[in-house]
């Protein structure tokens, strides 16, 4: 394959020189991939990192939410028991309260009752208040007929 003077020969060393060239660019793009690679890695793992650090964030969040969720429904128990509580303290003041009004009644029906007794010895005494001033009249009047008889 040798031509003549070398002909083939220096299309050999151009070839050989272009694979050189060839392959000092591709070490060129592999050294700049390379770059680009450790780059890229270096910000993943960054990334990756405060990714990890926000998910610790929130799950420590979320611990604190589910103990205050906690607290509020051991506080809600605690209200209902309060409410609870409070219903029956409520219905045995509305029972007393019933029966107080139920005695009011009673002593008020009693009340005017005795009014009306008193009403009658009242009138029963005035009526007795004019007999005995009869009667006074009367032996007033017999006392002063003895007298003159």
């Amino acid at each position: 394959m040798q031509k003549v003077k070398g002909g083939w020969k220096v299309e050999s060393l151009v070839r050989e020189k272009m694979i050189i060239i060839a392959l000092i660019g591709l070490l060129g793009v592999i050294g700049v991939l390379s770059a680009l690679t450790v780059v890229y890695y270096g910000q993943a793992v960054s990334t990756q990192t405060s990714m990890n650090e926000q998910v610790t964030y929130m799950q420590s969040l979320i611990d604190q939410l589910q103990t205050e969720k906690s607290s509020l429904e051991d506080e809600k128990a605690s209200l209902e028991s309060q409410i609870d509580s409070l219903n029956a303290q409520l219905s045995a003041l509305i029972e007393q309260n019933q029966n107080l009004t139920a005695q009011v009644d009673d002593l008020t029906i009693e009340r005017d009752a005795l009014t009306a007794q008193v009403n009658d010895l009242q009138a029963t005494i005035n009526s007795l208040e004019a007999k005995i001033a009869q009667l006074y009249e009367i032996l007033e009047s017999l006392s002063q007929r003895l007298r003159y008889d």
